[in-house]
């Protein structure tokens, strides 16, 4: 009976598989083989661009799903070589027994062991030597491509949106590339920043899922022409490629597990976005982590929620219902949730009536005139601490940056000393050092660029636009602008019986009159390291 053949041909990358002639000329082998053999081929499986280090491979799991079939249309899968099947010794012995169980045979057209005891661990050799080899030149290689990145050069993957790669200089026939902006898709990274810290137009920053909705509206697209998801979003707003330092070998690339921080290989590339924007990025994301702030604060429809509280118990206040769900009220939680007896003078108050309590009076007495001219001292002088600690901080990092050169200076002497001779040690220590270094320097160039940023002069007219703006926009802004300028300047709302306490942070309020840019009367961002001492402000309130 004539043997029923499917040939499995594969090349590891999709370039092979393009540039290649190795799966045509595989194909042409197999079919001259089964020729020689009298064996027909029935079914040709071919897999362009995929590792045999793991069995993630599609037309692999196909080809092992249709054989194993009773009764299998198949009685071989024949192979170029052993290889091609797995690199993978133990993979190869489970998928062999797979298949044998079904009475297919897994041969080779250039290892051709025969059958039997004595095959089988001639087979199982060259397994163990192909995962050998290939985990050594897996090995070779990924230490050409970390020292291609700690010289600065791009490794081939697709490069960050908002940059593209150029042939920075050529080594013989090999082309070193790096990165440098687009100034197309650089744009969008700008806009996403920008419209998480400050929104556009009269929206109020907005969150990632709002961010994601707006671009896929708008037609904007990712580096691979397809539409933006929200992880994508997250990613773009916590990438340091952008503030100017790129990591290369964060992950492994088998695991996709994290790798620790001295095995990262830093890489300075363009800046997209200045570090001072990209750090208040990142301190509003780990603000808005779950184990920070509750999502249902962060994406609560209710003004003031996480900010009022009972005056008599201190309970958060919550949102209650009656008529249905026709009326909406701010209600203690302990009373609601514990009973009468967990607070003595529980609250219920109208959602609408509270809210609009909140907003009047922050808008037209903490916002007044006034009041924000006595704020200018408040800027000169966090200006001034932030300032003072900011040259402390940078002198604690050169430093540190002072010991990790004398360290590698020491290193480096050991080895012309002969005092170190293991290559690999040497290699680790000088990497580790080498990371720190970069990191550090990174760390300082940040410092130095905040230093530079000088006090802008706050004239009457600035107040008086800054004021008038942010009333407006606190009374009959968007929702999403009130929540989050409501939050920026009030920390506490207690609601009592006779009257409500409104705690805010006078040092917020005087980051947020430095930053405000009044050629356009733009409403200012939030800086969370300026918030420092309080101020209360007390009101009477009449219930409806």
């Amino acid at each position: 009976m004539t043997k029923r053949v499917a040939v499995y041909v594969r090349v590891s990358t999709v370039r092979q598989a393009v540039n290649d002639v190795s799966i045509p000329d595989q194909i042409r082998q197999a079919e001259d083989y089964c020729q020689q053999k009298g064996w027909e081929l029935v079914e040709q499986y071919i897999e362009a661009g995929a590792s045999a280090t793991n069995d993630r491979r599609p037309a692999f799991q196909r080809m092992i799903a249709d054989a194993c079939v009773s009764p299998s249309p198949y009685d071989i899968i024949l192979v170029h070589s052993l290889s091609r099947f797995s690199r993978d010794a133990i993979d190869q012995g489970l998928y062999k027994r797979k298949l044998e169980q079904h009475d297919v045979l897994l041969k080779s057209m250039t290892q051709d062991f025969g059958e039997g005891a004595q095959a089988d661990l001639i087979s199982t050799i060259i397994g163990a030597c192909d995962q050998h080899q290939s985990a050594e030149t897996a090995k070779h290689v990924s230490r050409s491509m970390i020292e291609n990145a700690r010289q600065g050069f791009w490794n081939g993957a697709r490069p960050p949106l908002g940059y593209v790669t150029y042939v920075s200089e050529k080594r013989g026939e090999k082309a070193k590339k790096k990165l440098k902006i687009d100034p197309k898709s650089s744009e969008i990274v700008k806009l996403i920043f920008s419209l998480y810290l400050e929104g556009i137009d009269d929206l109020g920053p907005m969150g990632i899922k709002s961010i994601t909705d707006y671009l896929n509206r708008r037609g904007y697209k990712t580096a691979t022409g397809s539409d933006f998801y929200i992880g994508q979003v997250h990613k773009i707003l916590g990438r340091t490629s952008y503030m100017g330092m790129h990591y290369y070998n964060q992950r492994d690339n088998k695991t996709g597990k994290l790798k620790s921080r001295d095995e990262w290989v830093p890489m300075a590339v363009p800046v997209i976005i200045e570090p001072e924007i990209f750090q208040r990025v990142q301190d509003k994301l780990a603000s808005r982590k779950p184990e920070v702030q509750a999502p249902r604060i962060s994406n609560s429809k209710v003004l003031l929620t996480g900010a009022a509280y009972c005056e008599s118990c201190g309970s958060p206040l919550m949102l209650t219902t009656g008529k249905s769900g026709r009326y909406r009220y701010y209600s203690c939680s302990g009373k609601h949730l514990k009973g009468d007896s967990s607070c003595e003078r529980p609250i219920r108050v109208p959602e609408q009536n509270l809210d609009q309590l909140v907003s009047e009076q922050v808008a037209h007495r903490v916002l007044a005139p006034s009041r924000l001219k006595g704020l200018v001292g408040a800027v000169l002088d966090n200006h001034t601490q932030t300032k003072s600690k900011l040259h402390t901080e940078a002198k604690e990092l050169r430093r540190q940056l002072r010991d990790v050169d004398r360290k590698l200076d020491r290193l480096f002497d050991a080895v012309s000393e002969g005092v170190v001779t293991d290559s690999s040690a040497f290699r680790r220590s000088q990497n580790k050092l080498e990371a720190e270094r970069e990191e550090l320097m990174r760390l300082i160039a940040i410092k130095d660029r905040r230093l530079q940023v000088g006090l802008k002069r706050i004239s009457t007219r600035q107040l008086e636009l800054f004021g008038k703006k942010l009333q407006k926009m606190l009374l009959s802004g968007p929702f999403a602008f009130r929540k989050e300028y409501l939050h920026l300047l009030v920390d506490q709302i207690e609601v009592g019986k006779e009257q409500v306490t409104i705690k805010g942070s006078k040092a917020a309020l005087a980051a947020s009159m430095q930053s405000v840019k009044m050629g356009d009367e733009k409403v200012p961002n939030y800086i969370r390291e300026w918030r420092t001492s309080k101020e209360k402000l007390r009101t009477a309130f009449s219930r409806h």
